[in-house]
């Protein structure tokens, strides 16, 4: 998807819009409608309070070692062990310098994220690392999806239960796949609280939201979202990394002596504390953490830092390079006012196209084989009709917003070339005042060393110099400036 499309979508599908979403929805509804696919507004905020609990920080701390344990079981089983003294220096000594049997790791990281998502959500592990009979649940994954996918872009398919039926095999694996996982969540619900785990399947089942909680199909269907949302791309974002890192040795030596420096073991917390803050204020300042759909910022985002990182995003450059902020704006309003009439000059086009094929088609069926070939109900006629009226009304709408962005522009533009013209007054008269100011400096030297012949003569040279400097740098600017003005009215012409 273009990113220009992102900000439509959270207006659409945002938590406080006010649209509601798409019968596709209801494909994915199997027994209890999750986070995910339920279309009523309340019970989706009633089970967004409920699931938050279960991603807050002390949360997903206490959820830490059962993701350790499944990477210690992956690097046992794609590589050699490795002893402590290897990870207590970034540089592996001559035992293990060889090269280990290549391995395929996007495929291991897919396992890897099943495993722990399995951990996690139904408090047993699926085993994809160490048993290969186990790894068909991928393949049930896939079908599933694809069974969703498809009926939901088939309502008449799924309403009427043809999608059993067109897609034999997809709806087996969809259905295989649903008796694996409620038999997993069976087994972690029988253990309620009488174990110590406190995994995603723990904090679903003991929260509560004003007297509500989960019920065993809702818990079943929350974990099964937590799964198919999680896995393919937590493992697409590893194999990545490590497509990247490997290609990049230095990058890689210079992480890897990173990470050992700042954990001693996995479970350390102390001493990789300050490397965790030190890296995500760095991560922050290149790509900050978006807002939630409530506006409430990145939970691990302090208030200081999000005021900071307001302050710094709002403040304006120096006055020095004023000038060159106002055509950085300049250019990317002129790009995003242009994308918008550009999408609207289309959609013009669009309209044009269907409002010229409904009149031949008119024509057509106005001619003498229509009593033989043509005969349309009045149904068929006012759906015509109302279809065509629209299609005129979308126009002058389109037309309407063209007028309202060409002019929005034009407007804008004023605004910056007066901002532009204000500014360039303001450098010309600090500038006028610094040559003034200069003048009378040379001048009380002067009056104070009236023997001294050769200092004058020196400061009267300096003096010129600098006038010379400053005059070449005023014509270089205003150069640069018509220069600007000229592709300015270039452009407005084309």
């Amino acid at each position: 998807m273009h990113e220009k499309y992102v900000t439509a979508l959270k207006k659409i599908y945002g938590h406080n819009s006010n649209i509601a979403k798409s019968e596709f929805y209801n494909a994915f509804v199997h027994g209890a409608p999750n986070i995910h696919n339920t279309r009523n507004k309340e019970i989706h905020s009633r089970k967004r309070r409920i699931i938050s609990n279960a991603f807050s920080t002390a949360s997903t701390k206490s959820m830490e070692p059962f993701v350790h344990n499944n990477i210690r079981k992956l690097c046992e089983l794609v590589g050699p062990s490795q002893d402590s003294s290897f990870r207590e220096s970034p540089v592996a000594s001559e035992k293990h310098s060889e090269w280990s049997a290549p391995q395929n790791m996007a495929k291991w990281f897919s396992y890897l994220t099943m495993d722990v998502l399995g951990d996690l959500c139904y408090g047993k592990s699926f085993d994809l690392l160490e048993k290969e009979d186990n790894r068909y649940s991928l393949e049930l994954l896939a079908l599933a999806t694809k069974a969703h996918l498809l009926s939901g872009l088939m309502p008449l398919a799924y309403r009427w239960k043809l999608d059993y039926i067109i897609f034999r095999q997809i709806a087996s694996g969809r259905e295989q796949f649903a008796k694996y996982g409620r038999e997993r969540l069976n087994e972690r619900t029988a253990l309620g609280n009488t174990t110590d785990r406190k995994d995603f399947f723990h904090y679903m089942l003991n929260s509560k939201e004003g007297g509500y909680s989960f019920s065993q199909p809702e818990l079943w269907g929350e974990s099964t979202l937590l799964l198919i949302a999680g896995s393919d791309t937590t493992a697409a974002s590893l194999a990545a990394t490590l497509f990247y890192l490997v290609r990049y040795p230095e990058i890689m030596a210079k992480v890897m002596g990173e990470l050992h420096h700042a954990y001693s073991t996995l479970s350390d917390a102390s001493k990789r504390r300050e490397y965790d803050i030190r890296y995500r204020q760095e991560q922050q300042s290149k790509a900050p953490p978006k807002t939630s759909d409530n506006g409430r910022s990145d939970a691990r985002k302090t208030h200081a830092e999000n005021r900071n990182s307001q302050t710094s995003s709002n403040a304006r450059p120096s006055q020095s390079s004023e000038t060159e902020w106002i055509r950085n704006l300049q250019r990317n309003l002129d790009e995003k006012v242009q994308n918008k009439v550009t999408e609207k000059t289309n959609t013009l086009e669009k309209l044009k196209i269907e409002i010229e094929k409904d009149k031949r088609d008119e024509e057509s069926q106005n001619g003498w084989l229509k009593g033989f070939l043509w005969r349309d109900t009045p149904e068929q006629r006012e759906k015509k009709t109302q279809d065509a009226t629209g299609r005129r009304t979308g126009m002058l709408v389109v037309e309407a917003h063209l007028q309202q962005h060409i002019s929005a522009l034009r407007q804008k533009k004023d605004l910056l070339s007066k901002l532009d013209e204000r500014i360039r007054e303001a450098l010309r008269q600090r500038d006028a005042a610094n040559r003034a100011y200069e003048q009378a400096l040379l001048e009380s030297e002067t009056f104070r060393n009236p023997c001294d012949a050769k200092k004058q003569h020196s400061g009267q040279k300096q003096h010129a110099r600098r006038k010379r400097h400053a005059r070449q740098r005023r014509h270089a600017e205003q150069k640069r400036h018509d220069e600007q003005k000229r592709h300015a009215e270039q452009k407005r012409h084309i």
